[in-house]
């Protein structure tokens, strides 16, 4: 989603900001302090800590896991992340 929108909403005079997209993040440009944006990836076990940060300018950032689009059934953990090999929900990567 934010990849087409990305070039319709970094064109000039747009605003220099972050934007969310339906859960992907599209980021314009620097912030008006000339600094990067920081972009944190929240860690899919511990949600109110973060796996990584991004440092970035015009970009558009995807993420996908298991932890927020899933169901328990049974004990066991469904998601839309499958294994090409399987065709089952993935159990690692």
């Amino acid at each position: 989603m934010c990849s087409r929108k990305r070039s319709g909403s970094c064109g000039a005079g747009t605003h220099k900001l972050p934007r969310e997209c339906g859960g992907d993040l599209i980021a314009c440009g620097k912030k008006p302090s000339g600094d990067s944006w920081i972009i944190g990836i929240q860690d899919p076990r511990r949600p109110e800590s973060l796996i990584a940060t991004l440092a970035c300018t015009t970009v558009c950032v995807f993420t996908s896991g298991d932890y927020e689009r899933c169901f328990f059934a049974n004990g066991k953990r469904y998601h839309h992340l499958f294994d090409p090999n399987t065709g089952l929900p993935a159990r690692s990567t």
